[in-house]
């Protein structure tokens, strides 16, 4: 089975979504009859078989979009998906691996394209803070030919879109407001991240999710539109596409696997955390203030400071070293109030750096290999979109 495939519309799905709807759809046909679901009626009425019997047609209308766009992307958090293990594991699984290059220099990004080359063929995303980003890594990407290159915090100079757009690298972007997307769709963007308020890490989301991505569809198509926040399993993907997303990125849920570069204890506080238990601070990195806030399990710092962020240090020089963490092959020492996440390289009092996380971190369960929870995210989805009801022609909606 192919890595992935390319959409009519541009951007790459997980070929496993395929095989897996596949199953799902034999599997309604032996108990039903054939029967052909329009993507605007999905829309207008949507409506669950538990606890009501149906006909075999309804039984067996499922979402055309996860029968042919449906993207399944994960949103790098940091570090955490800046060594090559996550995309590697993704891409094996079908995916689009995701790497996270911030500040590192267009050598050490190189290496890492290669990295994921040398192990999959899969298509691979390079993923820029914006106002990191530099001419340096763009050339890097263009030379390497990777398949997108995605921004968040800030909109990408004109000059970035131009150069990768020749060799027809998709650009992509993360955004937080209807007002964004228009700019970057106006600009030459090839799909749009709505990310909303409920998303982990660096957050800047206007709205919560299923409010923000209905109306930037509306106000950006028909460019596609990927749903962002808060979203960890297979009923929340099948409900992004019945809202019209193309797909969804998600973030916190693949901070859980056995492959993301996340310290143990990061980990197992992801497993146990509720959904009520994250908050927006912007007590971490204080002395970059327009890098803030960002959505943290509500601990440490983060608990202590709550309400009060603004009485955090702005000079992290002056302030006790708690730690220290090993990237790129430099050591560097971690200031008390430090943005850094936990990676397994880092050492020293790991309950006061930051354990960024969204709110639907309350319904992962344990860590789990990639594969594992691409292959149960899909199937949820599946299972759930099968329980759509879709009216028939004389039938009324009501």
């Amino acid at each position: 089975m192919p890595a992935a495939v390319l959409t009519r519309s541009g951007h790459f799905i997980p070929a496993i979504l395929k095989h897996l709807i596949q199953q799902a759809e034999q599997r309604l046909e032996q108990a039903a009859e054939s029967a052909v679901a329009q993507p605007q009626a999905v829309r207008r009425r949507v409506g669950r078989c538990q606890g009501e019997r149906h006909d075999s047609a309804h039984r067996n209308a499922l979402h055309p979009r996860l029968q042919s766009t449906a993207s399944c992307r994960p949103c790098p958090l940091a570090f955490v998906g800046t060594a090559p293990d996550l995309a590697i594991a993704v891409c094996r699984a079908g995916g689009l691996g995701s790497l996270a290059v911030g500040p590192l220099p267009a050598d050490a990004v190189r290496s890492l394209i290669r990295a994921v080359r040398a192990a999959t063929d899969g298509p691979l995303n390079i993923n820029f803070i914006t106002f990191l980003a530099n001419q340096a890594q763009i050339q890097t990407c263009f030379d390497e030919q990777v398949s997108v290159v995605s921004f968040h915090w800030g909109h990408p100079p004109r000059e970035f879109i131009s150069t990768l757009h020749d060799p027809g690298i998709k650009f992509w972007e993360q955004v937080g407001s209807v007002a964004a997307a228009k700019e970057s769709v106006d600009s030459g963007i090839d799909l749009i991240i709505a990310q909303g308020s409920e998303a982990g890490g660096h957050n800047y989301g206007s709205l919560p999710t299923f409010v923000l991505v209905p109306s930037i569809l509306e106000a950006v198509a028909p460019t596609p539109v990927l749903a962002a926040g808060g979203i960890a399993n297979g009923r929340q993907l099948a409900a992004a596409l019945v809202l019209g997303a193309d797909g969804v990125s998600i973030g916190t849920r693949f901070v859980a696997s056995n492959e993301a570069f996340a310290h143990a204890e990061y980990k197992r506080r992801l497993v146990e955390a509720a959904g009520t238990e994250t908050r927006l601070s912007s007590v971490y990195g204080p002395d970059m203030p327009h890098f803030n806030p960002m959505r943290v399990l509500d601990v440490g710092l983060a608990h202590e400071f709550a309400g009060q962020e603004e009485t955090a240090p702005t000079d992290l020089e002056s302030q006790p070293i708690i730690g220290t963490m090993r990237l790129a092959g430099e050591t560097i020492p971690l200031h008390r109030f430090s943005s850094f996440v936990p990676t397994p390289d880092t050492d020293g009092r790991i309950d006061e750096l930051p354990f960024l996380a969204g709110q639907g971190v309350g319904l992962i369960h344990r860590v789990m290999p990639v594969a594992e929870i691409m292959e149960t995210i899909v199937e949820e989805a599946a299972l759930a979109l099968s329980a759509v009801r879709v009216p028939h022609e004389g039938e009324s909606e009501v």
